[in-house]
């Protein structure tokens, strides 16, 4: 199943704002996501940051909802003025 979702990172330099896509094969419980961050949404530091984020899922645990899912994170952020 394929279907998109905002996420916001929080951190001690402002919030990175990223629309993503998600593409989940509920029979094998894997699944990857690909993420734009929000130039315009984002804030402190990551305000005018663009970039993309790709999320591997490596595991999900628990059977029923909520699920918690576990990632290797990799991508580029490009701060704005870098």
């Amino acid at each position: 199943m394929s279907y998109s979702a905002e996420l916001t990172l929080t951190t001690e330099h402002g919030q990175v704002m990223i629309s993503q896509v998600y593409l989940y094969d509920s029979a094998t419980g894997q699944g990857t996501v690909l993420g734009y961050i929000n130039p315009k949404t984002s804030t402190g530091r990551f305000a005018g940051a663009t970039g993309t984020l790709f999320f591997n899922e490596t595991k999900t645990v628990g059977t029923s909802v909520p699920f918690t899912y576990l990632y290797d994170i990799s991508g580029q952020v490009c701060l704005a003025g870098d």
